[in-house]
């Protein structure tokens, strides 16, 4: 009866290990099961020494036929090569690229270093390496509509890594470094290609047209009075069509210098003091700074030559900082200009060129006026032709002047000024005890003021210039 029982269960066994839809593992318990059966059929009446020699052996049998399995029963198999397990990453690709599924897909891939373009067109971020919690992996710009994204060439990203969007979003800088010094690399973000390079202290700011950046440039000849990371730091801005950098301050040993904001032509920065680390916002006009030096007919009459009629804003000095805009009249050797002072009063001048175009003179002048000429004037800038009417109601109306505002020696050489520590070529025009100094092609840019009300008021010389700190 037992013998029966015995067989009937190796026929069971037989019959599952030979069925084709059998998993792995039931083939495997199969096999064991048919073994135990035919070993038990063997050793039926043997001594107990020859099942325990016979037990090990099938014990064996079964360890080789676990381990060689594929090769037992697929000999064609290549043998699988033993790897550390490693997660799989998912692939970069979506069917649907809005820029609501962007940002999910990337939450999901956990990136924690990206930033989207001001039109929100397109994202820049370091991919994350599996598996390598402090190594960030090659960096990635995803454009909206786009069903994967393209690698930028090059760049590798690390924890220290941020992007700085241009405001047309068709620039960027990829800063990496220290909380303090920094590298960044310019990338025109349409192509994806380097455009250029910067090393500053602290922050990178584009101008709102996209064309500069301002950067505090490290200036390894100025020691600081403490000693510090740092040398001496410059505020420069940086001209991305040229590739050159214009220096707005020089660096200094006692405090340094780093962009914040830029808003029109008005740059906002920090200065730092080395010593205690105190931080003092300022401001700056960039614009006179940024100019091109146009090419100019050296042969033009001087008027033309320094572009006299350039208008200007000089400062910082209290009331007596002043702003000028000019608009020569057609068929006319008379130009009217329409300014305002410090303190906020209105100021209409009439000036006179004459035949040589070497020489401007003020002849009329009114600064307020008194309720019945402010009246008057207000009428007539509501008029189309107000230049016209302007200049013939001065004329008519104020009394006459003559104040010198321009003349050119050929005998006098343009001189180098220091304007906020750095040194800039202009002409100079002796104005009684004043003297007014002219750029070439861009006007009037400074005033040193040293007339008798001056030191009355002052008690020493008054500098104004373009470009002021304030």
């Amino acid at each position: 009866m037992e013998r029966s029982s015995n067989r009937t269960n190796l026929d069971r066994n037989l019959h599952k290990f030979n069925a084709i839809d059998l998993t792995d593992q039931e083939h495997h318990e199969s096999l064991q099961a048919v073994m135990r059966g035919i070993k038990r059929k063997r050793s039926i009446k043997q001594p107990l020494f020859a099942y325990t020699l016979s037990a090990a052996a099938v014990v064996g049998l079964l360890l080789f036929t676990y381990n060689n399995y594929p090769a037992l029963f697929y000999p064609n198999a290549e043998k699988p090569i033993e790897t550390a397990p490693v997660e799989d990453e998912k692939e970069y690709l979506l069917q649907d690229p809005s820029k609501e599924n962007i940002e999910s897909f990337l939450i999901e891939q956990e990136v924690e270093i990206a930033e989207w373009s001001p039109n929100e067109e397109q994202v820049v971020f370091v991919k994350p390496m599996k598996g390598k919690e402090n190594q960030a992996g090659p960096l990635l710009s995803w454009h909206v509509g786009e069903n994967k994204p393209s690698e930028i060439p090059n760049q590798q990203g690390n924890t220290g890594t941020y992007f700085i969007w241009s405001p047309d979003s068709s620039k960027l800088i990829i800063r990496s470094g220290t909380s303090i010094v920094s590298s960044g690399t310019i990338i025109d973000a349409v192509r994806l290609e380097t455009i250029g390079e910067l090393s500053f202290v602290g922050d990178a700011v584009w101008s709102p047209d996209s064309k500069y950046i301002s950067y505090g440039l490290m200036d390894q000849d100025v020691t600081p009075i403490v000693a510090t990371e740092i040398s001496g730091v410059q505020l420069s801005v940086y001209n991305l069509a040229t590739g050159k950098t214009v220096a707005l301050l020089p660096a200094d040993e006692e405090v340094y210098y780093t962009p914040t904001t830029w808003e029109g032509d008005v740059l906002y920065f920090n200065e730092i003091s080395f010593t205690t680390g105190n931080m003092m916002g300022k401001a700056i006009e960039v614009g006179v700074y940024l100019q091109e030096e146009k090419a100019v007919d050296e042969s033009a009459a001087p008027v033309d030559f320094y572009n006299v009629f350039g208008s200007y804003d000089i400062g910082p000095v209290n009331y007596l900082s002043e702003e000028m805009d000019f608009y020569p009249l057609s068929s006319s050797n008379y130009v009217v200009g329409v300014g305002i002072l410090a303190d906020a009063a209105p100021m209409y001048q009439l000036y006179e060129i004459n035949g040589a175009r070497d020489k401007v003179t003020i002849i009329r002048k009114v600064t307020g006026g008194g309720e019945e000429v402010s009246a008057a004037v207000e009428q007539i800038l509501q008029q189309q032709n107000w230049q016209e009417e302007l200049a013939a109601y001065m004329l008519e109306e104020l009394k006459p002047i003559k104040e010198p505002f321009f003349s050119y020696d050929p005998n006098i050489t343009e001189t180098d000024v220091d304007i906020q520590g750095g040194k800039i070529r202009l002409y100079p025009v002796t104005i009684g005890k004043d003297t007014y100094y002219f750029k070439k092609g861009q006007g009037l840019w400074a005033k040193h003021l040293a007339s008798d009300r001056i030191i009355e008021n002052y008690t020493e010389p008054q500098f104004v210039y373009r470009g002021y700190v304030y």
